[in-house]
């Protein structure tokens, strides 16, 4: 077979095979002959004009895959998913729609909060501040899909520093009535990289 340097040590080839099982062969013969030399991981991803209009989509598909297959272990091969390629093209829209949101002042963004009560009598001491996201084509996102988005871009700097204003700001109103109200926030460790947390967070309050 003819192989293609793409990049580094990664090489591809194209095989014309009708089954699953002929690719897997293939994939065991290479291996064993490469077993004392090095480990060997496969990614493997159809030609199909109906999925993939060029090869740069073509490409970023196998590099997908063989992210997923690294991502459990090496020394193994792993078969293209519609399944992943249907979930990475809703995770570009979703990242693409929040990059708005963070431009127009964190809009469909909104902070909820959850009442902290004491366990012996049931007292009100604390509220904690839950972030959520409204978009515009899906409704109601969860947290578990938007917050790993958030921090992969690094958009969580932004959002999370406007979810510390939100909170300071509405514990001040609440102290009025309650004065030892606290309000607990979860922060992201991207965070912490920016010297000016505090300050940015006290800033307007």
């Amino acid at each position: 077979k003819t192989a293609y340097h793409i990049d580094h040590n990664y090489f591809a080839l194209i095989l014309k095979v009708e089954t699953e099982k002929q690719v897997r062969d293939f994939y065991d013969a290479v291996k064993q002959a490469m077993q004392e030399k090095c480990t060997f991981t496969a990614s493997v991803v159809p030609i199909d004009k109906e999925l993939f209009f060029d090869e740069t989509q073509l490409l970023d598909s196998i590099n997908m895959t063989m992210k997923k297959a690294k991502a459990i272990s090496d020394n193994r091969i792993e078969f293209f998913s519609r399944e992943d390629l249907s979930k990475k093209i809703t995770t570009l829209a979703l990242l693409e729609e929040l990059k708005q949101s963070v431009e127009n002042d964190c809009e469909g963004f909104a902070v909820y909060y959850q009442p902290q009560v004491r366990a012996g009598d049931y007292t009100l001491y604390g509220v904690e501040a839950l972030l959520r996201y409204n978009s515009k084509t899906r409704g109601m996102v969860f947290p578990d899909e938007f917050i790993p988005v958030l921090e992969q871009s690094r958009l969580i700097k932004e959002v999370g520093l406007w979810v510390l204003r939100q909170a300071a700001a509405q514990c001040k109103k609440w102290r009025e009535t309650i004065p030892d109200l606290r309000v607990s926030v979860n922060v992201s460790a991207l965070q912490f990289e920016d010297i000016y947390l505090a300050a940015g967070c006290s800033e307007g309050i």
